[in-house]
């Protein structure tokens, strides 16, 4: 693995590029990080352009009522801290917090393919966050677009 850094990660605006966003969780994040600042970038990250699915249900009949609700500075926190935590299960440093995070794929390259490549390569059974860092690693030397 490179010895990469956050900071490292340019901070850019992808508009009418060809970046992909990369899922706010722990997968997106390893991919990120096994692709190195050279092919992602981060671009500042508003926490009210988000919103979060809140389900309720009725004490009495269980049924069940769901509304989409702005994202909530707590909310944020635990996708935090539970990116992070997965991050740390491979050994990678915590992500700096307020990015979103998209990596640059080469042309006729679809986000698809990259994520089925990626699943193709995790090893049967339970994956773990180092396994699913290999398999990204594997996956995006395959594109070349592993440093």
């Amino acid at each position: 693995m490179p010895e990469n850094r956050w900071h490292d990660y340019p901070i850019g605006d992808i508009a009418g590029s060809r970046y992909a966003p990369l899922p706010d969780n722990g997968w997106g994040m390893l991919i990120a990080w096994a692709a190195g600042p050279a092919r992602v970038q981060r671009v500042v990250d508003r926490l009210e352009d988000h919103t979060v699915r809140v389900i309720r249900r009725a004490r009495r009949t269980s049924e069940a009522t769901v509304t989409t609700e702005p994202r909530t500075e707590a909310d944020q926190a635990g996708i935090e801290a539970d990116v992070n935590s997965y991050l740390a299960e491979a050994a990678v440093p915590p992500r700096p917090r307020g990015y979103t995070w998209h990596l640059e794929l080469p042309d006729g390259v679809e986000p698809r393919r990259l994520w089925a490549a990626v699943n193709a390569r995790v090893e049967p059974g339970v994956p773990t966050p180092p396994h699913i860092l290999v398999a990204a690693t594997r996956a995006l030397t395959d594109f070349g677009l592993h440093p």
